[in-house]
C-alpha cells in the first residue's frame, strides 16, 4: 500500500537524481528508500527509476506518475492550507541563520515545538559562519 511518504519520496528522487540524497531529505536511511520505491514500483507494476552507480534516472512512465504525484501533493497541501487558514493558523515561512553547533544541539527541540504550535509556517535552517550570521 502506498502513502504520502511514498509519493514524496518518488518526487525528491526525481529532483535529486540520487536515492540516498533524497532519502536524507525524506528522512529515511538510503536503504529504506530503496524498498519503498521498490515497494511502489511493484505496486504499480513498472520501473519508475533507472538506478546506476551514478544517477537515478527517471523513466518514460515515471516522468507521468511524478507529474501526477506533485499535483497530488500540491492539492493535498491546499486542502491542509485551507483547514489551517479556517483554524486562524498563521501560513509562511521562518528563516534562522545559525553556528552548525547551534542546529545540532540547542535548535531542534525549540523548532520542533514551534512546528507543533504553528504548522503551517515552514523553517528554513542556514547554517553559517560567525560573519554571515552577524549580518
Amino acid at each position: 500500500m502506498m502513502n504520502l511518504m511514498h509519493w514524496k519520496l518518488l518526487i525528491a528522487v526525481a529532483d535529486a537524481e540520487n536515492v540516498s540524497r533524497a532519502a536524507n531529505k525524506v528522512g529515511l536511511t538510503q536503504s529504506g528508500a530503496s524498498q519503498a520505491i521498490s515497494q511502489v514500483e511493484d505496486a504499480l507494476g513498472v520501473k519508475i527509476f533507472i538506478r546506476d552507480r551514478r544517477k537515478t534516472t527517471t523513466t518514460a512512465i515515471g516522468m507521468q506518475i511524478i507529474d501526477k504525484a506533485r499535483k497530488m501533493i500540491a492539492e493535498l497541501e491546499s486542502i491542509q492550507n485551507l483547514v489551517d487558514a479556517s483554524k486562524g493558523y498563521h501560513m509562511g515561512k521562518v528563516s534562522i541563520a545559525s553556528f552548525p553547533s547551534v542546529f545540532t544541539s540547542l535548535l531542534p527541540p525549540l523548532i520542533q515545538n514551534f512546528k507543533k504550535r504553528h504548522p503551517s509556517v515552514d523553517i528554513i535552517s542556514l547554517a553559517a559562519t560567525d560573519e554571515e550570521v552577524e549580518v
